[in-house]
């Protein structure tokens, strides 16, 4: 995650104004006990917290052995790095008392509320930075790779577009964007540009978000239409037969629109339809459905 905020269990100080109970149940013992289920809380957390994260510690009790003390022990056992907040003078907050961390009071006399205790704290990004630096050399290496020849011609309009290989993937991105790519270095993209194939020893396999983008190209590939049964067939990753195609890629179509590729030998076709894609019902109508 990149943040946690946790409220954790304590032993309830800032209760005890408008909760006979928690007057009644404070104990010496009790506060001991809280800082110990709260060590045991944060190790959790922090597995969970990825390098450069940001956790967000706050109690609703006052004394520093649950508060200050955790704090210190949060940066003593995590290396974490204590953050501190802009606070305003007029939000009557107070400092960290007897911690050279940035910690926050929000006193019941001073502040709205019956008190509460906040601190922020980063984990260490060293990891988070031989992460980055491991992707960016994998992604060095993939680029090494050249993109196969004739690859550009599965386009509409291959000048629109800038590609390369990563991972074994071509990819074209639009050029007026290409640009920008380094920038997405440090983030998480989920999807860049359109995967138009996978390379495979000399070949390159057309991708099935290929068949699916407005950016094929019409004269790429040898379209076979399909009738509803050889469609559902296909799209349960079924063995199909394409007697009057084309040996080689062909653009599989169901009422003029693709549906994904196959590869023809002739005998038989060799099914590309995604994997995870594949219908799996076992009940699949004996009529295509008929859709408004």
């Amino acid at each position: 995650f990149d943040v946690v905020a946790t409220d954790v269990p304590c032993s309830g100080e800032g209760m005890m104004r408008k909760d006979e109970e928690a007057r009644n149940q404070w104990t010496p013992a009790l506060v001991k006990q809280c800082a110990t289920l709260q060590k045991s809380i944060i190790a959790d957390i922090w597995q969970a917290l990825r390098p450069g994260g940001v956790l967000i510690y706050s109690t609703c009790t006052y004394n520093r052995e649950e508060n200050e003390e955790m704090v210190a022990h949060i940066v003593e056992q995590y290396g974490a790095e204590s953050v501190e907040i802009p606070v305003e003078a007029d939000w009557h907050i107070h400092p960290a008392i007897d911690s050279p961390h940035h910690c926050y009071r929000f006193m019941p006399h001073r502040t709205n509320g019956e008190g509460l205790f906040m601190a922020v704290l980063r984990k260490p990004d060293d990891e988070r930075r031989a992460e980055l630096r491991a992707k960016k050399s994998k992604g060095a290496k993939a680029k090494s790779i050249p993109v196969p020849r004739g690859v550009d011609a599965w386009l509409e309009n291959p000048k629109h577009y800038a590609l390369s290989v990563a991972n074994d993937e071509v990819i074209a991105i639009p050029a007026d964007i290409a640009p920008l790519m380094p920038l997405f270095a440090d983030l998480r993209v989920l999807q860049a540009g359109v995967t138009i194939g996978t390379v495979k020893g000399k070949n390159c396999v057309p991708s099935h978000a290929l068949a699916l983008s407005t950016a094929i190209s019409s004269k790429a590939f040898s379209q076979s239409e399909v009738d509803y049964a050889t469609a559902m067939a296909y799209m349960r990753g079924e063995a199909i037969v394409l007697p009057d195609a084309p040996r080689g890629y062909v653009l599989l179509t169901y009422r003029g629109k693709p549906i994904g590729f196959a590869n023809n030998l002739g005998n038989r076709a060799n099914n590309l339809y995604p994997k995870p894609w594949r219908v799996l019902s076992t009940h699949i109508p004996t009529t295509p459905p008929e859709i408004l």
